[in-house]
C-alpha cells in the first residue's frame, strides 16, 4: 500500500477587468448559456474524465484490494468485508462477516464461483511486526463466506496476496514470514516455501495454471516457482529483469499484442514486464518498461482487469481516507510539461478567470458567463468539455482536492460585481460550489451573499481546503477572509480593517488569492495595495509579511512549498520566498516568458502554468502556458509528491530495524 502526504495547488482568485465590460455583456452570455444547459450538462458528468475514472467515497474502511466481477462490479476491500463499486461510483456491500478482520489481497476464480481474500488482525499500523492472518474462501454469486483458514496467530504471519489455480488450489504471500503459504480446495493448508529472498513478499500471480510468479516489495525483484513442484522446498528462481520493479505491490496478468504480461503496481507507477518468445519458463531477460500514473497524490497498490482494460486504484490504507479512485491505466502516460495548451469552445465564450489543474480532468477552466467548469482536453484539441453545471452566477477561484474528492470554487455575480444589480431570488450573489471529482456533480453550495451582515456587499473571490475540509475563502468586497466547515458552518476568519484601498489599482478591489503554507498558516494578498499578509487558521489573527518590494495586482497564489510561493500579477509572476515563517519575504524572480493577459495559476505536476484568457465576450481560446524562472530555467522548484504511504514507511521501519540495505 502507498499514500501520498496531501499536496497544495495553486488556487486562483480574479483579475478584474475595467468597468468597460458591462452588465449587459454578462446578461447577453448568461442566456447564451443557459440555452446550452439541456445539451452540454447532458454530457458534462465523466465525459471528460469519466471514461477513464470512478470516485467513490467510501469513508473509514481502510481498503487496499481491487477485483472486477462483471455482476458486482468492482469489488473493492475493507475490514469486516468487501464492498461493490458500480462505474458511477455507488457504493454497496457485498461481503460482510465479523470473523474477517483487515482485508487486503483477493482473487475472483469465476470458474470455480469463489472469491478468495487475504485479512489480517496486526499488531499495529504503524510498527507492523506481529499479526493473526487468514485466507477466507467466499460464493461468488452471494457474497457468502464458506471456508476460514487460519495461517497464524499473533505471531510473524502477513497474509497479502493470493493466487489460485484452475483446481481451487490458492498460493498466499506472507510478507513477514519471507514466504508462500499453500491451500487445499479443502481448507488444508501448509508452508509451501520459506527462503529470505521473499523479503515482504507482496504481489503473486499465476501463469499458464502452472508458473507461479512472485514479487518481493523491498528488493523489486521477481520470482518464480513451479506449482506442480511437491518438493518440501520447491525450486525458486529469480526472473532477469531489465530493471527492477521497485516497491513492487499487487500484479495482474494482462494479455498485450498476443503476449502474456504482468503488470506490477508500484506506489505512483506502473511496470509491464514483457517475457522472451519463450515465455514465462524462459530463462532469458523479461523486458520491464515503466508508466507514471495519472493521480500521484495518493499511490496505487492493487488493480482490477475489466474487459481487457486495467484499472488501477488509488488507496494508502489510512483510516482517514475518505474518498478513492480507480483509474484506467494509460501505457505510455508522460509528465511531460508542454509549453503551451489551449483551451478553446466555439461560438462560446466562457471567459475564464480561474484555473486549476486536476489529474481527473487536466487543466480545469471556470466561467464568468456559465458558471460552470470546464476541463481543456489534452488529446490536442484542446476542445473544453463541461464539468460541472451550468450556474446564473461566474465562477472564479478553483480548488482541487484530490484527496477530498472535490473540486470547489468560489462563485459571485459578476453582473453584481462589474456594477449591476443582485440576481433576482432564488439565486444568491455569492458563495462556494463544491462538486465531486470525478462527476462533477453537486456536493455541497454555501451562500456567503449576506454573512455576516445584509448590508456589506460581498464576493467570494478565492479559496483553499486545510485537510481537516475546512475552506478559506476571500470576500474581496467586503475585506475578509470566511471560514466554512465541511458541514457547510459559516465564520468569519479574519475581518481586515484600515487598509487604505488604491482606487488607481485593480479597481480598488481589496483582499484576492489565498492559499496555506500549512494547516496553520494562510497566505492572503491585498491587489489594490500590494500587501500579503500572514493569517492564522487557529485564531484568525493576521500580520502583515514584509515584502522586498509590492507584489500590486497581486492575484492568485502558487504554492510549492512552504518556503516558496509564486504570486501572479496582470502580465508577470513574481517568484516570493520567505526564510523566518513569512515574517518578511523576497521576490527572488519574475517570469519573463508571460504574454499579456495573465490571471492566475496553477501547478501541473509540480511545473507552474499561467492562464491568458482577457476575460472577453468574443474570445474562444485561451492559452494555459508554462512559466520558466529566469534565473534557472527549473519551472518545478523541487515540489514534491512523496512516492511512498504508510505500507512503505512501516516496510522501511521494519527493514532498517532488520538491518536490511536498500
Amino acid at each position: 500500500p502507498r499514500c501520498a502526504f496531501p499536496k497544495r495547488c495553486t488556487q486562483t482568485c480574479p483579475r478584474r477587468q475595467s468597468r468597460q465590460a458591462t452588465t449587459h455583456m454578462f446578461r447577453s452570455l448568461a442566456v447564451a448559456a443557459a440555452a446550452a444547459l439541456a445539451l452540454s450538462f447532458a454530457v458534462c458528468c465523466g465525459a471528460s474524465g469519466g471514461a477513464d475514472f470512478v470516485g467513490f467515497a467510501s469513508p473509514n474502511t481502510q481498503s487496499e484490494g481491487v477485483e472486477y466481477y462483471a455482476a458486482r462490479g468492482f469489488l473493492v476491500s475493507k475490514w469486516g468485508g468487501v464492498n461493490a463499486v458500480s462505474e458511477a461510483g455507488a457504493v454497496s456491500k457485498y461481503i460482510e462477516d465479523a470473523r474477517l478482520n483487515l482485508v487486503l489481497g483477493m482473487q475472483v476464480a469465476e470458474s470455480l464461483g469463489r472469491v478468495y481474500l487475504c485479512h489480517n488482525l496486526p499488531d499495529s499500523l504503524q510498527v507492523l511486526q506481529r499479526a493473526t492472518a487468514g485466507l477466507a474462501i467466499a460464493d461468488l454469486a452471494t457474497g457468502t463466506v464458506t471456508t476460514m483458514v487460519t495461517l497464524g496467530v499473533n505471531d510473524t504471519t502477513f497474509a497479502n496476496d493470493v493466487a489460485v489455480l484452475s483446481t481451487g488450489v490458492a498460493f498466499v504471500t506472507d510478507s513477514l514470514g519471507k514466504g508462500i503459504w499453500k491451500v487445499k480446495a479443502d481448507g488444508s493448508f501448509s508452508r509451501w516455501i520459506t527462503d529470505a529472498r521473499l523479503d515482504f513478499a507482496n504481489g503473486i500471480e499465476i501463469f499458464d495454471d502452472r508458473w507461479v510468479i512472485a514479487v518481493s516489495y523491498a528488493q523489486g525483484k521477481l520470482y518464480r516457482l513451479d506449482a506442480t513442484d511437491t518438493s518440501s522446498q520447491p525450486t525458486m528462481t529469480e526472473l532477469k529483469l531489465s530493471q527492477p520493479v521497485n516497491y513492487g505491490d499487487g500484479m495482474l496478468p494482462h494479455t498485450k499484442d498476443s503476449t502474456k504480461t504482468l503488470v506490477v503496481a508500484s506506489a505512483n507507477k506502473i511496470y509491464r514486464v514483457t517475457p522472451p518468445s519463450d515465455g514465462w519458463s524462459s530463462n532469458k531477460e523479461f523486458t520491464v518498461t515503466a508508466t507514471p500514473t495519472r493521480i500521484q497524490e495518493i499511490g496505487v497498490t492493487t488493480m482490477a482487469l475489466k474487459n481487457s482494460e486495467v484499472y488501477l486504484y488509488h488507496t494508502d490504507i489510512s483510516p482517514s481516507q475518505s474518498y478513492f479512485y480507480l483509474e484506467k491505466f494509460v501505457e505510455g502516460f508522460e509528465l511531460s510539461t508542454p509549453s503551451v495548451v489551449t483551451g478553446k469552445k466555439t461560438g462560446l465564450a466562457i471567459m475564464p478567470e480561474g484555473v486549476e489543474w486536476s489529474p481527473v480532468h487536466g487543466f480545469v477552466l471556470g466561467s464568468l458567463s456559465t458558471g460552470a467548469l470546464w476541463a481543456v482536453s489534452e488529446d490536442g484539441s484542446g476542445e473544453l468539455t463541461q464539468i460541472t453545471a451550468m450556474l446564473p452566477y461566474g465562477s472564479f477561484g478553483i480548488y482541487s482536492g484530490v484527496r477530498a474528492g472535490i473540486l470547489a470554487f468560489a462563485t459571485t455575480n459578476a453582473t453584481m460585481l462589474m456594477g449591476g444589480g443582485p440576481i433576482p431570488a432564488p439565486y444568491f450573489e455569492t458563495g462556494i460550489y463544491i462538486a465531486d471529482q470525478v462527476t462533477g456533480a453537486k456536493v455541497l453550495e454555501v451562500d456567503l451573499s449576506r454573512f455576516p451582515d445584509a448590508t456589506t456587499m460581498h464576493a467570494a473571490n478565492d479559496l483553499v481546503m486545510d485537510s481537516a475540509g475546512n475552506f478559506y475563502i476571500t470576500d474581496t468586497l467586503g475585506s475578509l477572509v470566511w471560514k466554512v466547515t465541511a458541514s457547510g458552518q459559516r465564520s468569519v476568519l479574519h475581518w481586515f480593517t484600515g487598509l487604505t484601498l488604491n482606487p488607481d489599482v485593480c479597481m480598488g478591489l481589496s483582499v484576492n488569492g489565498i492559499e496555506l503554507v500549512n494547516d496553520n498558516l494562510l497566505l492572503v494578498c491585498v491587489c489594490s495595495t500590494g500587501q500579503l499578509f500572514a493569517v492564522s487558521t487557529t485564531d484568525g489573527t493576521a500580520r502583515e509579511v514584509s515584502l522586498s518590494q509590492p507584489l500590486l495586482s497581486g492575484d492568485g497564489i502558487v504554492v510549492y512549498n512552504a518556503t516558496t510561493v509564486a504570486l501572479s500579477s496582470l502580465d508577470k509572476l513574481y517568484l516570493v520566498a520567505s526564510a523566518d515563517g513569512w515574517k518578511t519575504a523576497q521576490v527572488t524572480a519574475q517570469s519573463s516568458s508571460i504574454s499579456s493577459g495573465m490571471t492566475t495559476a496553477t501547478l501541473r505536476y509540480g511545473t507552474a502554468y499561467a492562464l491568458h484568457s482577457g476575460i472577453s465576450a468574443t474570445q474562444y481560446e485561451y492559452d494555459i502556458e508554462r512559466v520558466d524562472w529566469p534565473q534557472d530555467g527549473d519551472s518545478s522548484l523541487g515540489v514534491a509528491v512523496a512516492p511512498l504511504g504508510v505500507c512503505s514507511l512501516l516496510l522501511l521501519l521494519l527493514l532498517s530495524v532488520a538491518g536490511v540495505q536498500m
